[in-house]
């Protein structure tokens, strides 16, 4: 049981009261009492929380020596690849990059199918006051049911 000094008299007394002046239960010292049991359990506690931190710096040490490996293997399988095959060499003269395709002209196309630009059915118009596809509604195919 802890002592503490009386408040009012100065003599050795417990939380429960003073023997020597009649004093009664002191609240703040009950819940010093309860606090000091707290303190007293804590090395225990405190030494345990120690082996978690040592464990727990143990583990982040392991990581970072497995990610240094897992570089290191990296950085040499890099160095080792092949390099990329170079262009042909054409002795000197420059080559001249493959022209791009011609855009479509309206119109029919090969197939006998009207082009997009044509004004399918299916197709929105174009211009600044035509719907856009995901705001114009559903237009079924010539000759379908409608829905």
């Amino acid at each position: 049981m802890t002592t503490y000094n009386c408040p009012r008299c100065g003599s050795p007394s417990t939380a429960g009261g003073c023997p020597a002046c009649g004093r009664g239960p002191e609240p703040l010292l009950q819940r010093l009492a309860e606090l000091d049991a707290v303190l007293a359990s804590m090395p225990a506690t405190l030494k345990s929380r120690t082996a978690v931190e040592s464990e727990r710096t143990e583990v982040l040490d392991g990581l970072q020596a497995v990610a240094a490996r897992y570089l290191a293997e990296a950085d040499r399988h890099a160095r080792t690849a092949p390099a990329p095959q170079s262009a042909p060499n054409t002795g000197g003269i420059p080559t001249q990059a493959p022209a791009a395709p011609a855009p479509a002209a309206p119109g029919p196309n090969p197939a006998g199918n009207p082009s997009p630009a044509a004004g399918h059915p299916l197709t929105p118009a174009a211009g600044p006051g035509a719907p856009s596809p995901a705001t114009a509604g559903h237009v079924p195919p010539p000759g379908a049911a409608p829905v």
